[in-house]
């Protein structure tokens, strides 16, 4: 995702270790479900900079997986929609 401003880093029920980042225009990316954050509250992160690791799967046989959301004023929007 593009730079922006770390504005929550923490567990969050039913989710797990959860990253959300502020971007320009309104427009904020949401992690879960992550093994491990590398990033506090306020940090300004770099597009493509490392802001967590996966997490172990929570099925039997499953492998790591995380949750990416991409939020335009607060509404959830298709990722596909961002793609080349």
């Amino acid at each position: 995702a593009a730079w922006g401003t770390v504005i929550f880093s923490g567990p969050l029920k039913d989710y797990g270790e959860t990253i959300i980042i502020k971007h320009e225009d309104r427009y904020a990316t949401v992690y879960t479900r992550l093994g491990q954050r590398k990033v506090k509250l306020d940090d300004r992160v770099k597009q493509a900079e490392r802001i967590g690791y996966l997490g172990k799967g929570e099925e039997k046989g499953g492998g790591p997986r995380f949750n990416f959301e991409i939020r335009y004023h607060n509404k959830a929007r298709n990722p596909l929609f961002f793609l080349p």
